[in-house]
């Protein structure tokens, strides 16, 4: 791997490294990761015991998410990495984003658990009264603070689920955070919200820092050069091709056809009302 990381530095140089570097991969239905948990241990112990009475077998998990479950139940370290600046971006989502404090309590015996507690709370949270937005980002702040390296990749899914736009504009400026600190970020998302703060970010990089400071977020920025956007769109004979969406000059803007969504809406708006008062 080594090997592999020098040879792939010399061919595609990045300010965040080459692809071959540790992924870290975080699904989509985070929240749900509590209840998995959850399953998962208590099938263990299930088979564990010994019994004679047959079991229905439990369908395999997939690779992915069986992996992402040990890192972020099981695989928890004891202690944070010595990455200073992953605990600094961690806390800067529990302020900004799920405004709480989020910790790993280790049993002498049994599976870390992850504990969540609200500001100004004496007690903790459980998980799984907590709000789908603070359970999706949960897993983000533990990879921050425990997996993730500079020059690692962070696959985050749909990280605007269960999100108010205005949370939305703020998590992207997180994600840009952890661009800036040298960790590749790719995300899956369906927001235009994410793609309007994204292109400020990258339109900011060109203001002098004393022009920013009173812009929500100003201190954040990204180069056009270091933030990409892809569409996924339909061949037309069953598979799947991409397009580059461009940071637009003039509007400032990537156009992903949202705009165009909402001025269809609208049109049909119009001509049902002006239907409904000729009749």
């Amino acid at each position: 791997m080594a090997l592999q990381t020098v040879l792939a530095d010399l061919a595609q140089p990045s300010t965040v490294g080459p692809i071959a570097r540790p992924a870290h991969y975080l699904p989509a239905g985070r929240s749900g990761s509590v209840e998995v948990q959850h399953l998962f241990v208590g099938s263990l112990l299930h088979r564990a015991t010994r019994t004679r009475q047959k079991t229905k077998p439990v369908d395999p998990l997939s690779g992915v998410l069986q992996d992402y479950i040990e890192a972020s139940s099981f695989g928890l370290p004891p202690a944070p990495s010595d990455w200073e600046e992953g605990n600094k971006l961690a806390t800067q989502i529990e302020r900004n984003l799920i405004e709480g404090s989020v910790r790993v309590e280790h049993a002498e015996n049994g599976a870390p658990s992850v504990r969540f507690r609200p500001i100004d709370w004496d007690v903790d949270l459980p998980l799984a009264r907590a709000s789908s937005m603070v359970t999706e980002m949960i897993p983000v702040v533990l990879y921050l603070r425990h997996h993730v390296q500079p020059g690692s990749t962070l696959i985050i899914e749909e990280p605007e689920a269960h999100m108010h736009p205005a949370m939305q504009v703020r998590m992207t400026a997180e994600l840009a955070r952890i661009v800036a600190a040298g960790v590749r970020v790719i995300v899956t998302a369906h927001s235009d919200w994410i793609l309007s703060a994204l292109a400020n970010i990258c339109r900011m990089a060109d203001l002098p820092r004393n022009e920013r400071s009173d812009i929500e977020a100003g201190d954040v920025t990204l180069p056009a050069g270091q933030a990409g956007v892809w569409e996924f769109l339909p061949n037309g004979t069953g598979g799947t091709q991409t397009r580059e969406i461009v940071l637009d000059s003039d509007s400032g803007m990537y156009d992903a056809g949202y705009p165009r969504v909402a001025d269809t809406l609208y049109d049909d708006w119009a001509t049902i009302s002006s239907r409904l008062q000729e009749d």
